[in-house]
């Protein structure tokens, strides 16, 4: 005798009726919302790239440089100047195109001291300072890790004077490049 006779005649041995395997209504499938929703698409060019990264890291900070762009390879190295004031808070932002892997940026004062650095491994490097001194500031681009197009823009907000409308800061103007260069890392 198998075990599943065995099973069905305790059961109708006892006297109790055999009971119908009980049944559930299924709702229909419902797709989840994620499913129904198409993913949002990836930006592509490096004005979108730099609108995303502005909503995400510029923190309400209004532009005030031009977004500049320039090409680099894998292990060069670009430095751009950047006349700054004190009395602000700055975020330059830089964002790579698909090619572009791995990108880090560097500040460096005019007493060539490093002051801020975004070493992140990704493709969209931000730096933020709040500086004390005035003058021709430093940026370097490195591209460690892949190739292609770039974007860089500096943002920025009052620090010092937040109710005087008259301390804002001047539309920054970008210095043309130096470079490329293999150059040792800042570090």
């Amino acid at each position: 005798m198998t075990r599943g006779t065995f099973a069905a005649l305790l059961v109708v041995g006892c006297g109790a009726p055999a009971a119908a395997p009980a049944r559930t209504a299924q709702s229909p499938a419902v797709p989840s919302a994620a499913a129904t929703t198409a993913p949002e698409p990836q930006p592509t060019t490096i004005e979108e790239r730099m609108t995303r990264l502005h909503a995400h890291s510029g923190r309400g900070r209004r532009p005030y440089s031009d977004l500049v762009r320039d090409t680099l390879g894998s292990g060069e190295t670009r430095e751009w100047g950047i006349a700054i004031e004190p009395g602000h808070c700055y975020s330059i932002l830089a964002v790579g195109s698909p090619g572009v892997e791995d990108l880090d940026i560097y500040l460096f004062d005019p007493g060539a001291w490093q002051v801020a650095w975004d070493r992140g491994r990704d493709s969209s490097p931000v730096v933020r300072i709040c500086p004390s001194v005035a003058g021709e500031y430093r940026l370097r681009v490195k591209m460690y890790g892949g190739s292609g197009e770039y974007g860089l823009q500096v943002f920025g907000d009052v620090a010092v004077h937040a109710n005087d409308p008259s301390t804002s800061p001047r539309p920054l103007r970008i210095a043309a490049p130096t470079g490329p260069s293999a150059e040792a890392d800042p570090e």
